[in-house]
């Protein structure tokens, strides 16, 4: 398998709805922690995204390197 087909069957496979689901997960408990309902920050979909998209940019590529070392037993 090449690295466009792995690419393609990968894309196919995932599926995106846990992801979803832990972050909108992960801010519910954070709006959930805090102390009046009034300060509670405003959630919708552009914030949800920005979470999203800032674990991509910082978190992501650190956890699948530990992971692949992991696997691969490196």
């Amino acid at each position: 398998m090449n690295y466009q087909e792995l690419v393609r069957e990968l894309a196919r496979w995932i599926d995106r709805r846990p992801i979803a689901e832990v972050i909108a997960e992960a801010i519910v408990e954070a709006i959930a922690d805090s102390i009046e309902a009034d300060e509670r920050p405003y959630f919708n979909l552009a914030k949800a995204k920005d979470v999203y998209y800032d674990f991509l940019a910082h978190e992501l590529h650190d956890g699948l390197k530990r992971s692949v070392d992991k696997v691969f037993g490196e």
